[in-house]
This record gives C-alpha cells, sequence and structure tokens, in this order.
C-alpha cells in the first residue's frame, strides 16, 4: 500500500509540474551516486546535487550559450562544457526549488524542482525548447494580390503579416498566375523581417470585341484570328503596358489601343474596324461645296475615303444647297450629283462656306468724332475746343469677328481701341498768348447684322448696321503759353467737369456701314449717331457723332 500510495502521490506531483520540464525520481543509489558524482560543495560548504538535463529542440551551440538563474542564493556550478545537445549536466546548492532556463530566441523556461533535493544524489529532468514566435511581413509589390505558402501551407493573399517560429528555418512560396518564387528562411535577431516578392507577375484574360474579321496582335506578337462580332480571348495578359492591334482581313483598317493591365483595369475593350473605300463626288457645275455627314470636304470634283454604309451629303452652289443619301458599298464608288445653274449676278464657285474660314480680322482705320450741341433752335456741330473745330482726329486699332449666322447674314462684333487727339488755334490777349491740346483714349465694341453680297471667288460687297458701344478711358486737356514747352494748367479727367463740356463717359450709338472685300482685304467705313445725351448739364442736349474708315485682313 505504501508503495501504491507513493507511486500515485509521484504521478500527481508529474502532472502540476511544467508543460515542457518533467523531473524524475533520482536515477541511482546513494551508494551508486557516491561513485559516479563528483563531491561539488557551495559557498556554504553545502554538497551540491547534480541536475542531468535532458534537451531536445536546441543546437550544442545553443546549449553552450544557456544562461540559468535560480533562488533562494543557490549556486550553479557547471563542471564540465557539454559535447552533446541532448545532455546538460550541472551541479546545484540543494536550497534551491527552481531553474531558469534563457536561450536566445526562445521562451525562458521554468525547471520545477518541486522537491527538497539532496546533496550528492542525481536528478534527471527534461527540457523541450519553445521557440518564440516573430511577426513578418510578406507583399509583392508588383502583383497584389500574390498567394502565400509557409511550408506549403496556404495562409493568405499579399500583403499580409504572419508569424513564425524564431530560429527555425520554413521555406516561403509565393505565386503569381502564371510565376512563382520560393526562398527558405531562418529568423534570427539580425535576420529581415520584411520579404517583398518583386518578380512575381499578375495577369487577366483580356475579351476583345471586334466588328469584323481580323489578325490580332499583343506587342508585334500575333496571337491569333478573330471572328467579326464573336469576343475574342487573349489570355494571360501580364500586369503592365501593351499595345493591341487589330487588322482587318478582308479589307485596308488597322486600329491601335494601347492599353495599361492591371487588378482594377478594364477587361473588355471594343474595337470597330473601318470598312473604307475612295469615292469620287461631282456635280454637274465645278466649284461645288461637299459635305459629308456635317464636315466639309472641298468642293468639287474631289475625291474622299469613306467608310461602307450611307452617308449624308450637302452640295451647294451660290446660295442654292442640296442634301441626300449616298450608298457607299462595293459597288458604288461615284456619285455626282445635278445642282441648279446659278444666275449671272453670282460667281458659281463662291458660297457662304468660303466666308465662314475667314471669321476673324485685324483691323486697323480713321476716325472722326463730333459732339452736336442742341439748344431750342440751335444746333452748334463741334469738335472738343470750338474755334470752328468741327471734329477730332482719331485712330481706330482692334479685332473684327464676323461669325455665321445662317445663308449670306453675320454678326460683326470685336474689340477696339481708338486714340484722338486735337489742339487748338493759338489766341492772344493783350500781347499774351495761349494754346491748348487734348488726348483721349476709348473702347468700341459693335453689334452689327452684316448681309455679304458674293460676286466672285475672291470679291464680295457688303452691308452692316446695329448699335455700337464707346466707353471713354481717359481723357485728359492741356493749357499752353505760346511758345512754351510745359502747360500751364492740366485737367487729368475731363468727364463730368463742367468747364471742359460737362461730357459723360459712356455713349450707345446707332449705326450703318458697309463695303467690299477682296480675297481677305475688307475696306468699308460706319456711320455712327448717338443715342444717349453726353451732357451732364441742363438746358442744352449734347449728340456724339463718328466716322470711321477702315481696312482689316482676314484670316
Amino acid at each position: 500500500m505504501k508503495k501504491l500510495f507513493l507511486l500515485i502521490c509521484g504521478i500527481v506531483i508529474a502532472n502540476c509540474a511544467s508543460a515542457q520540464i518533467m523531473l524524475s525520481q533520482p536515477v541511482a543509489s546513494e551508494e551508486l551516486s557516491e561513485a559516479v558524482i563528483d563531491k561539488v560543495r557551495d559557498d556554504n560548504k553545502q554538497l551540491c546535487a547534480l541536475i542531468s538535463v535532458n534537451v531536445t529542440g536546441l543546437t550544442l551551440e545553443q546549449v553552450l550559450a544557456m544562461k540559468l538563474d535560480t533562488d533562494n542564493g543557490s549556486n550553479i556550478y557547471i563542471k564540465n562544457q557539454p559535447n552533446d545537445a541532448t545532455n546538460f549536466r550541472f551541479y546545484i546548492s540543494p536550497t534551491a526549488t527552481f531553474v531558469e532556463v534563457g536561450v536566445k530566441g526562445y521562451e525562458k523556461t521554468r525547471l520545477q524542482l518541486n522537491r527538497e533535493l539532496k546533496g550528492g544524489k542525481l536528478y534527471a529532468m527534461k527540457l523541450h525548447a519553445r521557440p518564440l514566435e516573430v511577426e513578418i511581413n510578406i507583399t509583392s509589390s508588383v502583383y497584389k494580390a500574390a498567394e502565400v505558402y509557409i511550408d506549403n501551407n496556404f495562409i493568405g493573399n499579399t500583403p499580409l503579416t504572419t508569424t513564425v517560429k524564431y530560429g527555425v528555418p520554413f521555406d516561403i512560396r509565393v505565386s503569381g498566375d502564371i510565376s512563382e518564387t520560393k526562398k527558405q528562411v531562418i529568423i534570427t535577431e539580425e535576420s529581415e523581417k520584411a520579404f517583398d516578392f518583386t518578380n512575381i507577375i499578375g495577369s487577366k484574360d483580356l475579351v476583345l470585341n471586334i466588328s469584323h474579321n481580323a489578325e490580332v496582335k499583343v506587342d508585334e506578337a500575333i496571337i491569333g484570328t478573330a471572328k467579326g462580332g464573336e469576343p475574342f480571348v487573349v489570355k494571360n495578359l501580364v500586369y503592365g503596358k501593351h499595345l493591341i492591334v487589330v487588322r482587318a482581313l478582308d479589307f485596308n483598317d488597322t486600329q491601335e489601343r494601347p492599353i495599361n493591365v492591371a487588378e482594377k483595369s478594364v477587361n473588355s475593350l471594343d474595337i470597330q474596324l473601318k470598312h473604307t473605300k475612295t469615292v469620287t463626288i461631282d456635280a454637274n457645275i465645278s466649284g461645288a461645296q461637299v459635305a459629308i455627314d456635317g464636315k466639309y470636304l472641298g468642293d468639287t470634283k474631289l475625291t474622299a475615303q469613306l467608310t461602307y454604309g450611307r452617308h449624308e451629303m450637302t452640295m451647294s452652289n451660290a446660295g442654292k444647297s442640296k442634301t441626300g443619301t449616298i450608298l457607299v458599298n462595293e459597288r458604288n464608288s461615284y456619285f455626282k450629283w445635278k445642282l441648279p445653274k446659278p444666275s449671272t449676278r453670282y460667281h458659281r464657285g463662291y458660297t457662304t462656306q468660303d466666308i465662314d474660314l475667314r471669321p476673324i480680322g485685324l483691323e486697323l482705320g480713321y476716325a472722326q468724332k463730333q459732339w452736336v450741341y442742341k439748344t431750342e433752335g440751335e444746333k452748334l456741330k463741334t469738335g472738343f475746343w470750338g474755334q470752328g473745330e468741327k471734329y477730332l482726329h482719331g485712330l481706330q486699332v482692334g479685332i473684327r469677328i464676323e461669325p455665321h449666322i445662317g445663308w449670306w447674314f453675320y454678326v460683326h462684333t470685336g474689340l477696339y481701341y481708338e486714340f484722338y487727339y486735337s489742339k487748338s488755334d493759338e489766341e492772344y490777349s493783350d500781347g499774351y498768348g495761349v494754346f491748348g491740346k487734348f488726348m483721349e483714349h476709348s473702347l468700341y465694341v459693335p453689334a452689327h447684322i452684316e448681309f455679304k453680297m458674293p460676286v466672285s471667288d475672291n470679291f464680295y460687297f457688303f452691308l452692316n448696321g446695329g448699335i455700337g458701344f464707346d466707353c471713354g478711358l481717359a481723357a485728359a486737356a492741356d493749357l499752353y503759353d505760346v511758345g512754351g514747352d510745359e502747360p500751364y494748367y492740366t485737367e487729368e479727367d475731363i468727364y463730368g467737369n463742367s468747364e471742359m463740356g460737362d461730357l459723360k463717359r459712356f455713349n450707345i450709338s446707332g449705326e450703318f456701314g458697309g463695303g467690299f472685300c477682296v480675297k481677305r482685304w475688307k475696306f468699308g467705313c460706319t456711320v455712327s449717331r448717338g443715342l444717349l445725351d453726353m451732357s451732364l448739364g441742363e438746358g442744352y442736349k449734347v449728340q456724339q457723332n463718328k466716322l470711321t474708315a477702315y481696312f482689316s485682313y482676314m484670316f
């Protein structure tokens, strides 16, 4: 019964010990230990016990580098260095209750002794070292979703973070759609903890929807022939930039499509091959203007490259036009229409489409400005100084704009700068003479409707009319002594000045004019009649009139 009781106690004590360590009963009798064990004593002259540790999971180098620690002021003595990684012996004071073993990269392990040791006795123990777990990062910067295997076990897709055991070799295998990389790794304190597999390449299938039978190339390599109207699949197109070239087999047309294949890029491309044919377009009158599908192509007789199928054609000449549908196919390549012959007043080769090509011009002109003072029963036309001066002389320069609005009607507008100058006569009083100078800077914007009457290919007359807007920017007057170089009096802003005519800055005029155009050179004149009272005073009204003569170069 006593032996059975001791056996049960031993089993209970063993189960309460650490999962990594087991302490056995002394393996030899006292007489045997005396014959085997050296008489090692601690600092307190106590006879030490001998601990024999059976080690698994460590190398000899790691065993030699183990750090041992204990309690109760006990001492640990290693008499002989081990030469076998599986067994390690050391002497310890009998007062110790545990021994803690530390190995670099492994969990610290406590060898719980669980009894009072007896000096001179041998005790057997087991140590199974457990490596620490270390986090590592695995990425594939080129292909973002590669599969990752650790020792052939799938653990996820890149990028990911996982844990491995310190000092234990393992295999990392990273797989893309068409490539794979494998490497063996041992994690230590000095080793890398992050791994980027840049050579992993991703790919995807690309579906081409091609309108006609065609040869398909990818990056200059022929990969197959597509049947028109049916999906053509480019298999395993690797991520990156590619050039898709599709060449029609039944007619002459080639389409190119650059594409950057990526995880989130398009999965299909629609490619419309254009079955084209050279056609000739003619009319009973040479020089008729031809537009196909709203695009002006030129004058008859002409050739054009058109796709097979129906097209809307408009043919115009001297204000007359005809619109219809032409069908381009294998049999039809020549189209000739009959147009009404123009009257003798118009040259058959000139229409508004030619004018449309020249809607902008640069303009330079001479301008005269005049103020008309009106009181009851009296009217006075004058320039700035009076004295018989009827008008100011000026220069006009600007941009002429003539957008086409339909038929032979156009809008005439633009933006112009005007400069006016006037010098008064010399006046004498008591032998003392004075004279004045006036300068004005202003902007002018016309808003006219213009009618153009073509006479030949390079010549037309025009009439226009509407309103014009004038805005004074700056106007100043200076008074000089006769023979003097510097003014003795200056008025820097005459607008609203009662001593200088009391005039407003802004004016609106009714305008009409006309002229002619030779090729790109346009010559004309405009007459303006003020619609606003320019005076700020009372008892009279002031009307501002203007006359300009100009030439423009249209382009």
